[in-house]
């Protein structure tokens, strides 16, 4: 990760992003490492990913059914979390602490009838 940030600094992609801070008003990947779900409570363990100590930390949500599993990519930036929704492949955004609304799933297309059937 260290190496991709200093490439992408390279090539002006980020404005001098500096591997292991990170501004509280930026986005940051994370990735799941434990998530302990109790009724559709999820307290949720997650890893820095720019971070060169292994820096995590922890959050929770609400959810009817479980939404994370370790190895999931996640963003966070403050108390916002961002993820792309596995099944829907439907971005979903919710902030921290409240019941995560899933979107539904892509309704299949349906092909018009053939002309002159």
């Amino acid at each position: 990760m260290q190496e991709l940030i200093s490439a992408a600094n390279v090539v002006g992609l980020f404005d001098n992003k500096v591997f292991g801070r990170r501004a509280p008003d930026e986005w940051t990947v994370l990735i799941v490492l434990a998530v302990d779900r109790n009724s559709d409570e999820n307290a949720v363990t997650v890893e820095y990913l720019d971070s060169s100590n292994g820096e995590t930390t922890t959050f929770a949500c609400h959810s009817e059914l479980p939404i994370f599993d370790v190895g999931d990519f996640i963003n966070m930036r403050g108390d916002e979390i961002s993820f792309i929704h596995k099944e829907a492949l439907r971005p979903v955004f919710f902030r921290i602490g409240v019941t995560v609304t899933m979107p539904a799933a892509p309704a299949e297309e349906v092909a018009p009838p053939p002309q002159g059937a």
